[in-house]
């Protein structure tokens, strides 16, 4: 089954619009075609199975859809993203199982975005008329994205490690500890906004100010360690402190590609 989603998740990240799976000892059992299903219904955008029979399946890949232009996805990936660590916090603050819950199903939504830009810089990569047509200058700014796309994925996945942690507390965290961590997560949520947002205008000074953050975001960790040292969930807190102090670090990565993208014109300017 996980070798057959592989399979399938390649052929689409390397841009084939129609995908023909057979297997080669006969007919695609049960098992296989689930996961097929399986794969298409949580990973691909804009994909559907176009044939079905005993011994093989054919998917296809919509490929015009203007209003899934790579920019307008990254976006929806950042709020996404965005939105789950904000519900992370809720749910710790809470203690809400069905919230924490609810996050680590989004994560899906966040990595079949994920695939969808992928295969969209590999297809820009192969033209230049593409890659004018998704809103990109440069054959160089598909590496950035490619930086900034994996960067908001592992920030969803930060959301999905605190939710989940959050459900090993025996009790509410204190209202004082809470503050200092939401306080923390705001700040880091502040770098994310801020980087996304010079990435996507090309907003060389608003870039560098997110990288000019970044040590600010590791005093911020020190001082709330240095105030909970005696708490009996200090080794939990420890590990979400780390998951925010990531989320600025990656937002960091993503204001960089930003700088990297506009360096030339600030220098021309």
């Amino acid at each position: 089954g996980e070798s057959i989603k592989r399979r399938v998740v390649s052929a689409y990240l390397a841009g084939y619009n129609i995908i023909h799976i057979r297997n080669k000892d006969g007919m695609i059992t049960p098992k296989q075609r689930e996961a097929i299903r399986e794969v298409v219904r949580r990973n691909l955008v804009s994909t559907e199975i176009i044939a079905d029979s005993s011994n093989f399946i054919t998917l296809q890949t919509l490929t015009s859809l203007p209003e899934l232009s790579i920019k307008s996805v990254l976006r929806r990936m950042f709020l996404l993203a965005s939105a789950m660590h904000k519900d992370a916090m809720t749910a710790l603050r809470d203690l809400n199982r069905e919230l924490a819950d609810s996050i680590i199903n989004s994560d899906d939504e966040v990595d079949k975005f994920s695939l969808y830009i992928m295969r969209n810089l590999v297809l820009a990569s192969y033209s230049e008329r593409v890659l004018k047509d998704m809103g990109l200058l440069r054959l160089s700014d598909t590496l950035g994205y490619r930086v900034a796309v994996k960067s908001i994925e592992r920030v969803a996945d930060h959301a999905v490690a605190i939710a989940n942690k959050s459900k090993e507390f025996a009790s509410k965290p204190s209202r004082d500890i809470m503050n200092k961590i939401e306080d923390m997560s705001n700040f880091a949520l502040s770098m994310f906004e801020d980087a996304v947002e010079a990435l996507l205008r090309r907003d060389y000074d608003l870039a560098d100010n997110v990288a000019e953050k970044a040590y600010t975001i590791k005093e911020m960790e020190k001082e709330i360690i240095n105030h909970i040292t005696n708490d009996q969930n200090l080794s939990n807190y420890k590990l979400i402190l780390e998951d925010l102090r990531r989320v600025a670090e990656y937002s960091s990565d993503i204001s960089e590609v930003a700088i990297n993208h506009t360096i030339d014109e600030i220098i021309i300017s």
